[in-house]
């Protein structure tokens, strides 16, 4: 009964917000439209940014010849903060140019040896809006001043009052905040924290098509959703910003690479719209998705792997990424994620209402319509791409409970050479991670997918030298022009061509746990189909 009192208390109050901005919107002849809100600071805002300040980066020349013109320089005694030291003070120096000099100054108050710690592009914000700028760190032993180092970034102007700065790569790789302190020429330096959610991927079965058809006569409540083919991200809501991370535990957060989907803010022009409503009234929420583009998983891959220059300069190119949520693990703090599935539904589809009021790049996944038919949804899906592009099938998840889902995918079994076999990480370690594969053109692949228990990894991994070469059955969602697979699962080792695969399923059957019954039941199968070793 509380989870029940809660939920009606959480999509009550959620749903009274919705009505309230309603009304407004009503009240103002729909808020976006008469206020001119614009759309969130995204891709094309950066780039002209970027363009504005005509700076070169690493040689290569982004937009125009570099200028001479000159930004705070900050001094740091102990550098910039670490995850062990998060707090350290700056002074602010004399303007300083953005260069890569490394050497030895001969005259002058910072007489001695400078030496370049750091050189790069970087996302910096400053007053509400950000910009790429290239950022300089120097390591300057100094006559007069001591050992200290020097801090410069692009954008930075002298006495600004507080800036951030997100470092990308390298050994000071973390995301910075400057504020003015005690006296005007003294900053307060934190290292900020990562305020992304980790939260493990679903466990789904994978189903045949036929399980489709069964679904008509079924008396449960179900949901049959679009699976896109993107990839799969958490979103954490903090301070008006979306937060995305990969599921993996080893994965790392986008921060500053997806700028359509990150900024929630009220951008409109009129201030009494932003002040009375600056943005989702979601801090704390969670929610579970797919980062989806146009031009399909690959280049989401390429987008969130890259450092955020590249991110940038490839979405206002090619279009930006996109979120779309198929299920939430908290709302405004509060832990839903045991909730039934159908409660969570409904729960998702308001928080992404609210949310669209501000940002349109966020959406909640295709359904099947009420009364509709699952596998008549399923096939104008897989061969209708031009509604819902990169289609992998559907998802099938039981609204009665928590997590029974199923999913249903378009995609034909394979025969392929196994090449190799990489060790896993984290729960999978110590048994079989990956597998590099050829396939019929000579194309290798690799699979990270396997249809397998996990004594059945471990049994891979322990007789990894004799898989080599055997033959395996794949199913892979496509197959380009050069033989090379997409979203390759690996099912089994073939049984009619794989001598392996036989020793392998007679110690399945047997249980993987009776020594006495192995031996037997090996012979069995392998003299059945006329094996002799």
């Amino acid at each position: 009964m509380n989870r029940l009192a809660n939920l009606a208390l959480s999509v009550g109050e959620t749903l009274a917000h919705e009505a309230g901005r309603l009304l407004f919107g009503i009240a103002l002849g729909r808020a976006k439209g008469i206020l001119g809100t614009p759309e969130p600071l995204g891709t094309q805002q950066l780039a002209l940014n970027r363009a504005l300040q005509k700076k070169a980066v690493d040689g290569a020349l982004l937009a125009g010849p570099r200028t001479e013109k000159e930004y705070a320089k900050f001094t740091l005694k102990k550098g910039l903060p670490t995850d062990q030291r998060p707090r350290t003070m700056a002074i602010e120096n004399q303007p300083h140019s953005v260069d890569d000099f490394s050497g030895t100054i001969k005259e002058g108050y910072g007489k001695g040896q400078k030496r370049l710690v750091y050189s790069g592009v970087g996302v910096i914000k400053i007053a509400g809006s950000r910009q790429l700028g290239k950022i300089n760190i120097h390591e300057h032993d100094a006559e007069k001043a001591g050992l200290h180092y020097d801090f410069v970034a692009e954008g930075v102007e002298p006495h600004s009052e507080s800036f951030e700065v997100n470092i990308p790569n390298g050994a000071l790789k973390g995301r910075y905040a400057f504020r003015q302190a005690f006296e005007r020429d003294h900053y307060l330096v934190v290292r900020m924290k990562d305020e992304s959610a980790l939260v493990a991927k679903p466990d789904i079965h994978l189903k045949s098509p036929e399980f489709l058809k069964s679904l008509r006569h079924s008396d449960r409540p179900v949901s049959v959703e679009w699976k896109d083919d993107g990839a799969l991200s958490n979103v954490a809501i903090h301070n008006l910003r979306a937060v995305y991370r990969s599921h993996r535990p080893e994965g790392e957060s986008y921060y500053d690479k997806l700028p359509a989907i990150e900024d929630l803010r009220n951008r409109s022009p009129v201030w009494l719209a932003r002040r009375f409503f600056p943005g989702p009234e979601q801090e704390g929420t969670v929610l579970r998705g797919e980062l989806h583009h146009p031009d399909g998983a690959a280049r989401v891959d390429g987008i969130v792997n890259a450092l955020p220059e590249k991110s940038i300069r490839i979405q206002q190119e090619r279009g930006p990424v996109e979120f779309y949520a198929w299920d939430i693990a908290k709302f405004k703090g509060r832990d839903v994620s045991q909730m039934p599935y159908g409660q969570r539904r409904e729960l998702y589809e308001a928080v992404i209402a609210e949310i669209r009021l501000f940002n349109r790049h966020l959406h909640v996944v295709p359904i099947m319509p009420e009364g509709g038919d699952p596998d008549e949804f399923y096939r104008a899906i897989i061969h209708d791409r031009r509604g819902l592009p990169w289609s992998e099938g559907v998802l099938v998840k039981y609204r009665d409970a928590v997590d029974e889902w199923f999913k249903v995918k378009a995609n034909d079994t394979l025969d392929v050479r196994v090449i190799r076999c990489l060790e896993g990480a984290g729960k999978f370690a110590g048994s079989l991670g990956a597998m590099v594969v050829e396939g019929p053109t000579g194309v290798e692949s690799e699979i990270g997918s396997f249809q397998l228990t996990n004594e059945q990894r471990r049994w891979i991994w322990q007789h990894r030298e004799l898989l080599m070469g055997q033959v395996a059955e794949v199913r892979a969602l496509t197959v380009n022009e050069s033989g090379a697979f997409r979203a390759g699962v690996f099912v089994r080792f073939h049984p009619s061509k794989s001598e392996q695969g036989l020793l392998m399923y007679s110690e399945g059957l047997a249980g993987w746990t009776d020594p006495d019954k192995r031996r037997p039941m090996m012979y069995r199968l392998k003299t059945s189909v006329g094996w002799r070793r």
